[in-house]
């Protein structure tokens, strides 16, 4: 059986910079925490947005399990609508360009 774990980044402090935008104090202690929720999961890959906070988010899960960081510039912010989730561009995006180790 395929398991998907999603993680939203961690906290970082607004800046119009969306690229570079670094994890705040607290982002970075969130980070540490979700990082040891994942230290006895067995993980395949990493996929992040290119956002600097995004990365910073689950650079020390890559390295626990010696994996490398699959950017994705899909996976940026987008505009999300009123509609229901299937359907959906996440789903699409999801279903054409993740391939699962089963």
């Amino acid at each position: 059986m395929t398991v998907i774990y999603f993680v939203r980044h961690a906290h970082s402090h607004y800046t119009a910079d969306e690229y570079n935008r670094p994890l705040s104090d607290k982002g970075f202690e969130d980070r540490d925490r979700v990082t040891t929720l994942f230290e006895n999961k067995v993980i395949h890959a990493i996929f992040s947005s290119p956002y600097k906070r995004t990365i910073q988010t689950v650079e020390d899960i890559a390295q626990e399990h010696n994996l490398q960081i699959n950017t994705i510039d899909s996976l940026k912010e987008r505009i999300l609508s009123n509609r229901n989730i299937i359907g959906s561009p996440l789903i699409h995006f999801i279903e054409k360009n993740l391939k699962f180790i089963d």
